[in-house]
């Protein structure tokens, strides 16, 4: 029978999981990335292992990493994003206006995997790229509208190109 935790944060909610066997002073895996990687934390969080979800940006990663490791002791992460950065809400964001393209990836997982702010508080900190997995084409992935420019980029080609990206910094790092 499933049982529904606490408010997390609240005293009930660190009880409840040191009754189902979860140490809050072990090492944690923390899950960083957008909606995508909390899936990925739920199946992780249902099976025991030690772990945190962030969702986060890109551009902020660095500092999240950095905070996660001092105050939930995480010494893994996993990191996926992807799927924000080529969606339609990066064309609505002010700061973008557009999908970010390959070379913007490139440089926001390399300042990732290559800080020295991160690696200077541990050098055993591990972090891991997990690849971005495709979306089903529907309507909103195909269509273009009266400025005859997709809505939404998360197509297979883009996605594919992300990949790309993520596996030459994995095997250059």
């Amino acid at each position: 029978m499933a049982k529904q935790l606490p408010e997390p944060g609240s005293a009930e909610f660190h009880k409840a999981l040191n009754e189902i066997g979860f140490k809050l002073d072990e090492p944690k895996i923390c899950i960083m990335g957008d909606s995508h990687s909390r899936i990925l934390w739920m199946a992780m969080f249902r099976i025991n292992l030690g772990h945190r979800f962030y969702q986060t940006k890109l551009e902020s990663a660095i500092s999240e990493i950095k905070w996660a490791y001092k105050h939930q002791n995480c010494k893994k992460f996993i990191i996926a994003s992807g799927q924000w950065p080529a969606s339609r809400l990066a064309w609505e964001n002010e700061k973008y206006g557009k999908p970010f393209s390959f070379s913007q990836m490139y440089t926001m997982f390399s300042a990732i995997l290559r800080s020295n702010e991160i690696f200077a508080i541990d050098p055993d900190i591990q972090i891991y790229m997990r690849t971005i997995h495709l979306n089903p084409l529907g309507n909103y992935h195909t269509y273009c509208g009266e400025d005859h420019r997709p809505k939404d980029w998360r197509s297979p080609t883009v996605i594919d190109g992300y990949n790309l990206v993520i596996q030459e910094l994995v095997e250059d790092v």
